[in-house]
């Protein structure tokens, strides 16, 4: 049986200005697990705030399967990557995601361009 439901769910946590209660955190954990359980064939996506930003984001990390490293093309320093990245050491970062490129498009006929990491990235890692 085929549905056409969206396999695909998306929540968002409060801006980093606003810090999240243990409370608060404690129901986005229950959450999250509720939706593991009754939606295993779905992907649920959660928008957090950027990761040195708020410690909300180290408390919630533990509650998903994978994570992606948001990056501001211009704007977010090697550093702030590279430390982002050791704070997210227990979780399974899956990759990251390079937004609002400036940079010319690749097109569909020719291969991606794969680059080195910065030094440091693979610590702990391997």
């Amino acid at each position: 049986m085929t549905t056409n439901r969206p396999r695909k769910i998306g929540l968002q946590l409060p801006e980093a200005e606003r810090a999240v209660r243990w409370s608060e955190l404690r129901q986005m954990a229950q959450l999250a697990r509720e939706l593991k359980n009754r939606y295993r064939s779905r992907i649920v996506v959660f928008d957090l705030p950027p990761v040195l930003s708020a410690a909300d984001v180290l408390a919630f990390a533990p509650n998903v399967d994978g994570a992606l490293l948001v990056v501001e093309e211009g704007k977010t320093p090697t550093e702030d990557v590279v430390n982002s990245a050791e704070f997210l050491t227990g979780t399974n970062l899956l990759g990251t995601v390079l937004n609002k490129s400036f940079g010319s498009r690749v097109p569909a006929d020719k291969e991606y361009r794969f680059i080195d990491p910065p030094k440091g990235w693979s610590k702990g890692r391997d």
